[in-house]
């Protein structure tokens, strides 16, 4: 299928004419036609730094009644889905439904697929939480592209190798809270989609990918 379905809310228009904050939810799905869809994770859209990033589980306050909606949305199109993808959220407060997202290529889904296969923690709708196998929660916040200072462009252009600095950024057991990040992509601008994943609360893994960009800006 691989389409987008795009529904455009007025009040959101406006909102985002006016440069007001609009507040951005996402529920995730996954339909593999191994059982019925089901929702596997959700996601906020947060501004940091001037940069937009995303993050998740969501803090949504209205994050239960997100997940219903999602869940009776996944029952009407059972059968006419396929694929992971995300039913999206935005509007102020009162959350509207946008957009139905159906793209592997999705941010969230390349940010969120790393941070499971690393962690093992698993999705549970009840809590709005991830969970691994001894219950703990886990949180990730990721962005697709954060630039890469010039001397690292540069030796990339002049064929000197650059993994060694990136796995010298993103060492494992170099960030506290027991956080980590990974790569996700290199993109051909020179840059890196990055995801940071810590357990306990969003901050943690906030921090560890604030320290992961400085360390990157500092390479030389």
């Amino acid at each position: 299928m691989g389409g987008v379905v795009e529904q455009f809310i007025p009040e959101v228009l406006e909102a985002q004419r006016t440069n007001q904050r609009v507040p951005e939810a996402s529920v995730q799905f996954l339909a593999d036609g191994l059982g019925s869809p089901r929702i596997i994770g959700s996601a906020d859209v947060v501004q940091h730094g001037g940069a937009e990033l995303f993050a998740g589980p969501s803090n949504h306050p209205e994050l239960p009644r997100l997940q219903r909606f999602a869940g009776e949305l996944l029952r009407a199109m059972e059968g006419r889905l396929l694929g992971p993808g995300s039913f999206d959220f935005t509007g102020g407060p009162i959350p509207r439904f946008t957009e139905t997202n159906v793209r592997e290529t999705a941010v969230t889904c390349r940010l969120r697929g790393v941070f499971q296969s690393v962690t093992g923690a698993s999705y549970d709708p009840t809590t709005g939480q991830f969970l691994d196998a001894g219950g703990r929660s886990w949180h990730w916040v990721g962005a697709d592209y954060v630039p890469v200072p010039k001397p690292v462009n540069r030796a990339k252009r002049a064929g000197e190798p650059i993994d060694g600095r990136l796995i010298a950024a993103l060492a494992p057991g170099s960030f506290p809270q027991g956080a980590s990040v990974l790569p996700t992509r290199i993109d051909g601008r020179g840059g890196y989609g990055l995801v940071a994943m810590a357990p306990d609360e969003r901050a943690n893994a906030l921090r560890a990918f604030d320290a992961a960009c400085e360390r990157l800006q500092q390479r030389e």
